[in-house]
């Protein structure tokens, strides 16, 4: 919690309640731990903000943590070439070559 919040100086003991409840929150919605302890995300003065304002900027965050790409798919490679190559008739650029 002290890698993500930032808490004011004089706070009320409601305060760490709010915030233990809204780290519940987002913990249900980014589960995973890992992504917790090693993303880079900026400290906060309440988590209300990653549950409202930032809260699309976390899912990106989030999204990008886990993103990878699919190695599945080999790339054929061509050898031999296969069929004839297309010659393309010259058309005329300008009038004077239209009449020629």
């Amino acid at each position: 919690m002290n890698r993500i919040l930032a808490p004011p100086n004089k706070v009320h003991k409601s305060y760490w309640a709010v915030e233990f409840k809204l780290l519940n929150n987002l913990l249900e919605k980014f589960p995973d731990k890992q992504f917790w302890e090693e993303a880079n995300i900026d400290k906060v003065n309440s988590l209300k903000l990653y549950l409202s304002v930032k809260q699309d900027e976390l899912k990106a965050k989030y999204d990008q943590f886990f993103f990878q790409i699919e190695s599945g798919k080999k790339q054929k490679k061509l050898v031999e070439k296969t069929g004839e190559d297309y010659h393309s008739i010259d058309k005329p650029k300008s009038v004077k070559d239209f009449l020629k």
